[in-house]
């Protein structure tokens, strides 16, 4: 889920509905379609395609869902203070934990053309 339009290469806005957030808040899904993330060239342009992203503007910042990336067939660990995306022990990318959440930085991002996408279901 995001709360940024411009982060979309593809979005359907005929997508709508109403998601229930951990904290028992609810916000409203404006659209659903592809966001692709994307490391600077001098970074080694590397990029993930997510697929089935929510468009959800009252969000503050954007949310990954551990259990997308689980189903795609990546392990996913945790510790108090980072965490790791492994696709066959390849690293993917790294998070840092800030505050009571897990901070993707793009500029991590290990894996060239890597897609997760969802067949059905919202998460």
């Amino acid at each position: 889920m995001t709360p940024l339009k411009e982060e979309f290469v593809e979005l359907d806005e005929d997508y709508c509905g109403i998601i229930k957030m951990g904290n028992g808040d609810e916000a409203q899904i404006e659209g659903k379609g592809i966001v692709m993330i994307r490391t600077p060239e001098e970074d080694g342009g590397f990029r993930i395609t997510l697929s089935e992203t929510l468009f959800v503007p009252d969000l503050e910042c954007a949310l990954m869902s551990v259990s997308r990336l689980t189903d795609k067939g990546l392990d996913v660990m945790f510790t108090c203070e980072r965490g790791v995306v492994l696709d066959n022990d390849e690293l993917i990318f790294r998070v840092k934990k800030d505050d009571r959440v897990y901070v993707v930085n793009t500029a991590d991002i290990r894996s060239k053309n890597f897609n997760i996408e969802q067949k059905n279901g919202m998460d």
